[in-house]
């Protein structure tokens, strides 16, 4: 298991964001509340 962490600027915000993740896992899909942001490709 990683742990993922990143900060992006959105609009007139920035979010930090971090998870924990399964090493075999290469790509995750963000939501907030139904709408995807974005797809987030893990590098090793």
């Amino acid at each position: 298991m990683s742990v993922f962490y990143a900060s992006e600027r959105f609009s007139n915000k920035t979010i930090d964001y971090y998870f924990g993740i399964h090493n075999s896992i290469k790509s995750v899909d963000l939501y907030y509340k139904n709408h995807k942001i974005k797809t987030i490709e893990i590098k090793d």
